[in-house]
């Protein structure tokens, strides 16, 4: 495996829960990748392993050339922080702070305040909620927390994006526009990986893995 083929995932042998099966898949830059046929248990396993949160108990899983299983804690900290970002089912949103708070919040003990105030702005206005910086969580459709949670997954331009079915709660055309934010970030370089449910939310990805 060389740098050259861009890849950024590579794994190997996973044993992922009561699944009978070891897992095998490669997955290069820019990619849209769907897997289904999880339970969530399952599903929160591989997502664990795949955002460097555990390590893997069986098999390799190697991360932008960097063979997880071999990394100290402090270094796999430094890679969730700068290379992945997360969207979770249901939106993880603080209610008693706006939604620029909302997406800048863990920024802000890394940046000065006005670059994470800065870099808050700029990702809500790629994803259309500038406007509503000020709004509270509470104030919000269903599908706006879903963009504020992607814009807060996104705020870093991450290598990764590890997205759990976020389409439950949306109509058909808010899942047409959430696809398309994710085929933009994959056009600008952010791999995708989303675990879903329905088969037929997943028309935007490159390929689908049924599990």
């Amino acid at each position: 495996m060389s740098e050259s083929e861009n890849i950024v995932i590579w794994a190997e042998n996973l044993k992922i829960g009561n699944w009978p099966e070891n897992f095998n898949i490669i997955i290069k830059g820019n990619e849209i990748v769907g897997i289904t046929g999880l339970n969530t248990e399952d599903k929160q396993e591989l997502l664990k392993i795949f955002g460097c949160i555990k390590k893997p108990n069986n098999g390799r899983y190697i991360f932008d050339y960097e063979d997880t299983s071999l990394l100290e804690i402090k270094r796999l900290e430094s890679i969730r922080r700068n290379k992945i970002g997360y969207v979770f089912n249901s939106p993880r949103l603080l209610n008693d702070l706006n939604v620029i708070k909302n997406v800048t919040l863990w920024l802000d003990y890394i940046y000065p305040r006005k670059k994470a105030y800065e870099m808050g702005m700029n990702i809500l206005k790629e994803i259309g909620m500038k406007d509503k910086r000020h709004y509270k969580i509470d104030q919000l459709s269903n599908l706006e927390k879903v963009l504020v949670s992607l814009g807060s997954a996104l705020i870093n331009k991450p290598l990764l994006l590890l997205v759990d079915d976020v389409y439950t709660y949306l109509r058909p055309d808010e899942i047409v526009e959430v696809n398309n934010l994710f085929r933009k970030y994959a056009h600008n370089g952010t791999t995708i990986i989303i675990l879903a449910d329905a088969v037929n939310n997943l028309s935007i990805v490159d390929r689908i893995v049924n599990l």
